[in-house]
């Protein structure tokens, strides 16, 4: 008990630095999940504490997520003292979402870089509904607001209405029956009504007003700019079977005129994976691969929808990467990363269902597809045969690509271990 107590005292404080160095420095709006209870952390031993660096282990892999909070002029000190941190465990370093700002650095520590999508973005001055792109969107918000929707805004810490919060946990779970999937973990947030991250999250819910049936709810949590908060990024997107059409559109553009109201800047809408212009730094061969799954492969994960939803909106986007050591398997860093957001790590195992576990494997192959060592004969394979190609022969790769050795302290009891979010 009391090495538990002194570990969670520790992770309390190291988790203190990382929210600091967060609001002072600012990052990337991916860096506000860094501070869920399944990340561990390593900060400099200066008592100014200059940067810190947030991961979570799965197997041997040490992950961690975007880059290093902090002082941008210690990002090469950060990353070095992580890798040998790995070193000295035999873990295997990896960075999930790194931004292009840092890839010289990552480079001269000898690591590779693989475009893994891009992040959608909205400069709140620049967007507007005007104009020809958004007829159709502006027609479908008038109809919601003729058949009676309303908007329900919550500020952070002011969502205590238990008949509202029940109606949302009604929602989430006839969100993961349809979706056959538990809460998410990692690189987003997970519905828990008695988290910090729900603390601390912005909601805004479309209710109908005849019925007072609460038809699909958002989340948004804070992005940071140096020193202060610069705006949103959305998080959790819920909605009924049956809500009307455009209501995830209602919500959207709801958030966008009342955070440009309030002076934010800035509105990120997240990764769309495997999207986004070919990079002059990746290999023709990735390219074509990364290409074709983001064509082909709508029946295993809704690729296009999603970046078809998010470029409704979107006024900027960034290239996100991957960043691992040339000598590991790609195939497997990307099983990782697949495995820590399927995982959340609740304090209560939940939804743990076999078609969840299909469909962790069925997209790990996917990863497999596009990350492994064989992407030349893959490009080859969906250039010259597509529609035989489309049929995902790839799933039948290796059993042992698919297998994640588990570390001898386990997740769960590092979780255990720790502060309750």
């Amino acid at each position: 008990m009391t090495n538990y107590r002194l570990k969670e005292e520790t992770l309390t404080l190291e988790r203190t630095r990382a929210r600091l160095r967060l609001t002072e420095w600012g990052a990337a709006p991916l860096l506000y999940f860094a501070l869920l209870p399944d990340k561990r952390y390593l900060s400099d031993s200066d008592h100014a504490s200059r940067w810190s660096i947030a991961y979570r282990l799965v197997g041997r892999h040490a992950l961690v997520l975007g880059d290093p909070m902090g002082d941008p002029s210690a990002a090469p000190e950060a990353i070095a003292a992580f890798l040998d941190e790995c070193k000295l465990h035999h873990w295997t370093p990896a960075f999930y979402q790194v931004t292009p700002e840092h890839l010289p650095t990552y480079r001269a520590a000898g690591l590779r870089a693989v475009k893994v999508g891009e992040e959608a973005r909205i400069v709140l001055n620049d967007f507007s509904l005007a104009g020809k792109r958004f007829k159709n969107l502006r027609n479908d918000l008038r109809r919601l607001e003729k058949t009676g929707v309303v908007l329900e805004e919550f500020a952070p810490g002011a969502l205590t209405d238990s008949e509202t919060i029940d109606d949302m946990t009604e929602i989430c779970a006839g969100w993961r029956r349809a979706n056959r999937a538990g809460e998410a973990g990692f690189a987003m947030g997970a519905f828990d009504p008695l988290s910090r991250l729900f603390r601390e999250s912005r909601t805004l819910a479309a209710r109908d007003l005849e019925s007072g049936q609460l038809l699909a709810f958002t989340t948004f949590v804070p992005a940071f700019g140096l020193g202060q908060q610069s705006g949103w990024t959305l998080d959790l997107m819920r909605r009924r079977a049956n809500s009307p059409h455009g209501v995830m559109d209602f919500l959207i553009v709801s958030a966008t005129q009342l955070f440009a109201e309030e002076g934010a800047e800035l509105l990120s809408l997240g990764l769309s994976p495997l999207a986004g212009a070919d990079d002059p730094r990746e290999s023709r061969q990735m390219s074509l691969v990364r290409h074709f799954l983001y064509r082909r492969m709508g029946r295993v994960y809704n690729f296009q929808g999603l970046h078809t939803f998010k470029a409704k909106f979107a006024t900027h986007w960034e290239p996100r990467y991957l960043i691992s050591r040339p000598g590991t398997a790609l195939a497997v860093t990307a099983g990782a990363v697949l495995k820590a957001h399927l995982s959340p790590l609740e304090p209560k195992k939940q939804h743990s269902s076999t078609s969840l576990r299909r469909r962790g494997l069925v997209l790990t192959a996917l990863l497999v597809l596009l990350l492994s060592p064989f992407e030349k004969t893959l490009a080859k394979r969906a250039v010259s045969h597509p529609r035989r190609w489309a049929h995902f022969h790839a799933i039948h790769f290796h059993p042992h690509l698919l297998h994640f050795q588990r570390d001898r302290t386990s997740d769960r009891q590092f979780l255990q271990a720790g502060p309750t979010a």
